[in-house]
């Protein structure tokens, strides 16, 4: 229903009468096991893609799974590009007490256009 309220309201304000892509936004809407972070992702995800995706977007480690589904979904039903997600160990620097760089590893997972 909200989402539908969306649907209307953008319509009304762009003066439009073609119906906005609304994918995402169902997604998130019957995704209810997914948490605030997770839905953000989601949608940043979603905007990194449509605003052309040249490099990989790193998303929260987190919410990987996530968003590797949300993307299989939106691979089946836009099809073209294939987007995938892609975890990694990096090295990461922190300052320490005396102000001095401390590397250490830890997990990070980026969206990559699988098509590249």
């Amino acid at each position: 229903m909200y989402v539908l309220n969306l649907n209307r309201i953008l319509n009304k304000k762009f003066n439009q009468n073609a119906q906005v892509d609304l994918f995402t936004f169902l997604y998130v809407a019957n995704a209810t096991y997914n948490t605030s972070e997770d839905n953000n992702n989601i949608f940043y995800t979603e905007i990194s893609i449509r605003n052309g995706l040249k490099n990989p977007v790193k998303v929260n480690y987190f919410s990987s799974k996530v968003v590797k589904d949300y993307l299989n979904a939106r691979n089946n039903a836009y099809g073209g590009d294939n987007y995938d997600t892609v975890t990694t160990e990096v090295t990461v620097y922190t300052k320490d007490e005396e102000g001095a760089f401390v590397p250490h590893t830890e997990l990070q997972t980026f969206v990559v256009n699988a098509n590249r």
